[in-house]
């Protein structure tokens, strides 16, 4: 598990390196069928990655958190159901908590042949406050 996590940090640290171009715009993606497409591969892998007892650990400012999929009346599931396009990446996010602090969680997910895989998940906002990451947010 560790090793695999440390593989997705290592693809996307080298994807935000190299990966983009200085014309890439973010933009909104409204086909339903690919945003279905970006939902199922999240989900999937949130799934997959959940401990035993429904934590996901996602790393960020040098700590692991050790997060639950957060529910609400807004987003029943959690997930969010917007979906952005930014060069050959899309993110598209979900709500967990730890404890009392509530995470926006973005996923980063890129077709590669003819699959969507999720890169890496990262931290957008904690209690409401972004974290500035550089996809255009």
């Amino acid at each position: 598990m560790r090793n695999k996590f440390l593989l997705n940090i290592l693809i996307a640290s080298a994807i935000l390196l190299f990966g983009f171009t200085a014309e890439a715009e973010t933009v909104k993606v409204t086909s339903k069928e690919k945003k279905a497409e970006v939902h199922a591969i999240m989900k999937t892998f949130v799934d997959q990655n959940l401990a035993d007892n429904g934590i996901l650990s996602v790393m960020h400012k040098g700590k692991i958190l050790q997060l639950t999929v957060r529910n609400s009346d807004k987003y029943p599931d959690g997930f969010h159901s917007g979906v952005k396009q930014n060069g050959n990446l899309f993110t598209s996010c979900a709500d967990f908590a730890s404890g009392k602090t509530m995470y926006d969680i973005d996923f980063l997910i890129r077709k590669t042949n003819n699959k969507y895989i999720v890169v890496q998940p990262i931290v957008h906002k904690v209690n409401g406050i972004k974290n500035p990451y550089d996809l255009s947010h």
